[in-house]
């Protein structure tokens, strides 16, 4: 299993700097399309796993969206309500789930997937309507994927005391608190790499990280109310799409708000795209 877990990340980690770095523009954006459909699929699980006709209507609902949504920006208009909105929604979603929330009804499962999944498609979009689009979405990946690196080790090292026994019985504050730092380590040299201030950086990624959490801990909450391991299967050793964009989808909307507010992305390049 972890041969083949190892295996799955250097081909995805490969496939992801091709697009990234190498191929055009709209190849990158079929790419990210095609993972939030995947992604829709496998939330389309959580709502309603033995109807196909609820599955099928949900993905394309989220489809359709989503195109508007790119037709938006395409046109000119700003959606960065849709930031604020999302970042709201993950603090009441952390905040649900530490005081001990662990069961979702049917419409907040479908609720909780276009939350996750649009905003997050919607930072894809500004992202790369920039120049330095890649090399910032490679920063954003590399702070979550501390804060999983750093909530590993230390959880495995002391974690003693559990984070949400009800939703991740293996997750710990201690790991949390672990990863949280990690994160922060990683955003701040990230930050010196380019010429931005690594002090409010560093903070800034620590509150991504935490944001990470709320994202892994709502996709726990989800599998577990259909009584899922993974969320899917399309990567061997992994699950599914979501077993491993799960924080990324939380982290992405507080990434591009940071961005924005410090001044990294101003409004007139990313709305100009």
């Amino acid at each position: 299993m972890l041969a083949q877990r190892v295996l799955t990340a250097a081909v995805l980690i490969g496939l992801l700097i091709l697009v990234l770095f190498f191929l055009p523009p709209i190849v990158r954006l079929v790419f990210f399309a095609a993972f939030l459909l995947f992604g829709a699929w496998e939330w389309s699980g959580f709502v309603s796993p033995d109807s196909l006709l609820i599955r099928w209507l949900y993905v394309a609902t989220l489809a359709a969206v989503a195109a508007i949504t790119a037709n938006l920006i395409q046109e000119g208009f700003v959606l960065h309500p849709l930031l604020w909105i999302a970042l709201a929604w993950w603090i009441a979603i952390a905040c649900w789930m530490l005081s001990g929330g662990a069961v979702l009804s049917m419409p907040a499962v479908m609720l909780a997937g276009v939350m996750g999944l649009l905003p997050a498609w919607y930072v894809v979009i500004r992202l790369f309507g920039s120049d330095q689009g890649s090399w910032l979405f490679v920063w954003v990946a590399s702070i979550v994927a501390a804060a999983d690196t750093g909530a590993f080790f230390m959880g495995r090292a002391i974690g003693r005391i559990k984070l949400a026994p009800a939703i991740s019985p293996r997750k710990t504050r201690e790991g949390m608190i672990g990863g949280v730092g990690f994160a922060a380590l990683v955003g701040a040299g990230g930050a010196l790499i380019a010429g931005q201030n690594a002090v409010v950086f560093a903070f800034g990624s620590a509150a991504i990280a935490l944001a990470s959490v709320a994202g892994a801990l709502l996709v726990s909450v989800c599998k577990r109310r259909v009584g899922l391991k993974d969320s899917g299967w399309i990567l061997p050793g992994h699950g599914g799409v979501l077993d491993r964009i799960d924080g990324l989808l939380a982290a992405l909307p507080l990434f591009l708000l940071l961005l924005v507010t410090l001044g990294v992305l101003n409004n007139d390049l990313i709305s100009s795209r």
